[in-house]
């Protein structure tokens, strides 16, 4: 005999609950119905799918939101990230003609800076093509 599938649906809407029987043959699944029955499973699915249907859900964009505030300079970072040129076109360092990346922030005196600096010597900062 070929393996017995039964499926109860609580109704035709997708968020319906669903509970699926299988069973080796006709009587053995049958067997599982009624046991499920008696166990009280298909009251207890009817009870989760009506606590689940009541869960809140966010409005839409609300965690969009979220992560704007707890990371309120992102979009600056971002574009930051998008000025820095690939690294096909970064400078070389006219001293040691070493590779260079690009930094920018702000100084232990409050200055501001931005440029390419030597990745070979840190003292090189100023001292790119």
């Amino acid at each position: 005999m070929a393996e017995v599938s039964i499926t109860f649906k609580a109704h035709g809407g997708y968020e319906a609950p669903w509970i699926v029987v299988r069973g080796t043959d006709a009587a053995d699944a049958s067997a599982e119905v009624e046991a499920l029955r008696v166990m009280g499973a298909f009251g207890a699915v009817k009870q989760i799918a009506a606590e689940f249907a009541s869960t809140p859900v966010p409005e839409p964009g609300a965690a969009e939101a979220a992560v704007r505030a707890a990371f309120p300079n992102a979009t600056e970072v971002q574009q930051q990230a998008a000025s820095v040129p690939p690294a096909q076109s970064l400078p070389v360092c006219e001293t040691c003609g070493g590779p260079t990346k690009f930094k920018s922030g702000t100084s232990a005196k409050g200055g501001a800076y931005q440029g390419y600096a030597c990745t070979a010597d840190r003292t090189h900062f100023d001292h790119v093509k």
